[in-house]
């Protein structure tokens, strides 16, 4: 009898993941693009971020910079220096130069400048550095104005205090050492008194080395001027040239570097003398001015008194001393005695 067969084992069941559900282990080359792109990304990153602040330098150094003065090395100057020379008819010149600075550099930056001085200058420099445009503006207004002296300079040595300088005594050939040469009671140059009036020979045309009058002595001449119009009396060893215009030039015969000039102005309105000198010197106060009336003349003094205008009808007549860099003078006595001593030729007597 066979016996009955065993049952067999049973077998384990194996189940499988569908095939849509199982992922891929990625290998070597799946990994490694993945490292290209994040290294890509950061470059792109690492550009930008430089792109950015390079562009924040730039837009706040160049073109956000603050006007400010002279930031960069060239400039556009444009000095208006308003110099209006007054030297006033104290020296019978009236300078009127108006010279007005305009300096054009032409950098990169907007500078600006405003500086006012008073100097009327006229000097043009332009400068151009083609990579910058810069244009500073100093306007200079610099009130440099050539004031004329305000108080007559003194007279130099004086040895016997008679109001002829030493100097002086040698051109009328009086006495240094005594104040009355000729001994008459009269002292030879000038002298102001207490009450405001003023002795002294020479300053009054009288002769300090004898009787009568200065100008029928030896020691002046009457000087013509060149239109026939004028005269005066000048030291009889000194030289009077005339010129066209009718003007006189007057030179010491010791050389100090003084002279003397005559000139005559236009005066067709017949301004006064305050009102004339006013509009000559616009800065000058005419109230304080010294004058002088004398023959038919009025006239005023310049305010250092080294300039006397005299006014006749249309005309005005100057005469002017000039001293040069002298600090004192040697003639303020024979100037005041030329000055009263003027006539014009039809009132010549």
């Amino acid at each position: 009898m066979t016996p009955p067969s065993q049952p067999s084992a049973a077998q384990p069941k194996v189940f499988t993941m569908p095939e849509k559900f199982r992922s891929v282990t990625p290998g070597p080359t799946g990994g490694g693009r993945k490292t290209k792109r994040l290294l890509i990304i950061l470059i792109v990153v690492l550009v930008l971020a430089g792109l950015g602040v390079a562009g924040l330098y730039v837009f706040q150094n160049v073109f956000n910079q603050p006007a400010n003065d002279n930031t960069n090395g060239s400039v556009v100057n444009q000095n208006r220096n308003q110099n209006f020379n007054t030297n006033s008819p104290a020296n019978g010149n009236i300078n009127g130069n108006a010279n007005g600075n305009a300096n054009g550099n032409v950098n990169g930056a907007t500078n600006g400048n405003l500086n006012v001085n008073g100097n009327a200058n006229a000097n043009a420099n332009a400068n151009t550095n083609a990579a910058n445009a810069n244009t500073n503006a100093n306007a200079n207004g610099n009130a440099n104005t050539n004031t004329p002296r305000l108080t007559p300079l003194p007279s130099s040595a004086d040895g016997d205090r008679d109001g002829l300088t030493d100097i002086e005594e040698v051109v009328y050939g009086t006495d240094s050492s005594k104040p009355d040469s000729d001994q008459d009671s009269f002292i030879d140059g000038k002298q102001e008194r207490s009450d405001g009036t003023v002795i002294g020979e020479v300053y009054n045309g009288y002769n300090p080395k004898g009787s009568g009058r200065l100008e029928d002595s030896t020691l002046v001449k009457r000087q013509l001027n060149g239109t026939n119009t004028y005269s005066l009396l000048i030291p009889s060893t000194w030289t009077g040239v005339q010129d066209q215009s009718g003007g006189i030039l007057i030179n010491p015969s010791q050389a100090t570097g003084e002279f003397f000039q005559v000139r005559i102005h236009d005066n067709a309105t017949r301004q006064t003398p305050e009102a004339w000198y006013q509009s000559a010197n616009p800065n000058a106060n005419v109230n304080s001015l010294k004058t002088i009336t004398f023959g038919g003349f009025e006239g005023i003094y310049s305010e250092d008194e080294s300039a006397v205008y005299l006014f006749r009808d249309t005309k005005v007549y100057s005469l002017q001393y000039t001293t040069g860099s002298l600090t004192q003078v040697n003639y303020w006595t024979t100037f005041e005695m030329m000055v009263r001593s003027f006539k014009l030729v039809a009132a010549t007597s």
